[in-house]
């Protein structure tokens, strides 16, 4: 081996190494209080502005409720906040989402849970907690609140160089200030139109294999989902508003299989046991009585096919909305 390959290999490729990992780890020190941008509530949190003259009702759900309320106007102006977000936040993030649009704006007087019945069972796991809670909502009260339903990170943390985390703590942290640099916030929805024609079977529609899973759900409401609403119904108290729960559209065959065995109307037991006492004036419905909703009605076992049955459901909740005054 040559002199020059030796200087290489044992002085200036170390050095180059080292060099990377404290611009790398300095970089990551300069972005350590800038917010992550991975995922659409990353994005919802980073959108939130203070609303003049509207936001008297806030609409909280999963992805089911999330697919119609981003692509049509559910009432006229600004008279929505949309906080839908998809199911790995879970009510936990619901919650916490909705304590901090309340920081910056005036109490709505409605709030409008609109999702399916598994969204109030669901309590994340410890990697989707990290990744879709504790990361997201830092703020001392609220890691508190995650500590006491035992869904905070660990409050030790093995430290490790900045070069082995890039993406968390320089890549996410870049994309934010992209984001902040070159978002708009001036979105205009149209409304659901009033017709609009429904898919038939076949085409995209899900399979009857598809709805097997949905069909033996327990429809419990986890200890993290009930501290949600009891903190939803607490606020509630404090700010006059009245708690509106709605549950999604769910393919019928399943529907009727909760119905057969009364899981249903105990599902809506439990919601009211722990909302009735303590929300003002807590309501709570079940969409497929309003409206039903076939198998082919989806494209897979949650989800609505675009765009007949999705307008269809749009139009129903534009209408419970209109109600409300």
């Amino acid at each position: 081996m040559t002199n020059h390959w030796k200087r290489f290999l044992i002085y200036r490729l170390p050095m180059a190494i080292f060099a990377l990992v404290v611009i790398v780890e300095i970089i990551a020190t300069l972005l350590s209080d800038t917010p992550q941008l991975r995922h659409p509530l990353d994005r919802l949190i980073l959108s939130m502005t203070s609303i003049e003259n509207g936001g008297d009702v806030v609409l909280i759900g999963d992805s089911v409720t999330q697919d119609v309320a981003g692509q049509y106007a559910l009432a006229p102006g600004n008279r929505i906040v949309n906080l839908t977000t998809n199911q790995a936040s879970g009510m936990t993030g619901a919650y916490l989402l909705l304590r901090r649009h309340m920081e910056i704006n005036h109490p709505p007087r409605h709030i409008v849970i609109a999702a399916t019945p598994e969204f109030f069972g669901y309590s994340p796991t410890p990697q989707t907690a990290r990744i879709y809670l504790s990361s997201v909502f830092t703020t001392p009260e609220e890691q508190r609140y995650l500590r006491t339903i035992g869904l905070a990170s660990p409050q030790k943390k093995i430290w490790k160089p900045a070069i082995l985390e890039i993406e968390d703590r320089i890549f996410n942290r870049v994309t934010n200030l992209l984001f902040q640099s070159f978002a708009s916030n001036n979105i205009s929805y149209l409304s659901p139109p009033s017709e609009a024609p429904l898919e038939a079977p076949g085409g995209n529609a899900a399979s009857h294999a598809a709805m097997v899973s949905r069909l033996s759900s327990p429809l419990n409401i986890s200890k993290s989902a009930r501290r949600a609403i009891e903190g939803i119904c607490a606020l509630s108290r404090l700010h006059n508003f009245k708690l509106h729960i709605i549950t999604a559209p769910t393919p019928k065959s399943v529907h009727l299989e909760w119905e057969s065995d009364s899981r249903v109307s105990k599902f809506r037991n439990l919601i009211g046991k722990i909302a009735g006492p303590t929300c003002q004036n807590a309501t709570i419905t079940d969409i497929n009585e309003i409206a039903r909703f076939p198998d082919h009605a989806f494209r897979d076992s949650d989800h609505l096919r675009r765009p007949g049955w999705a307008t269809l459901y749009a139009r129903v909740l534009r209408d419970f909305i209109a109600e409300l005054k």
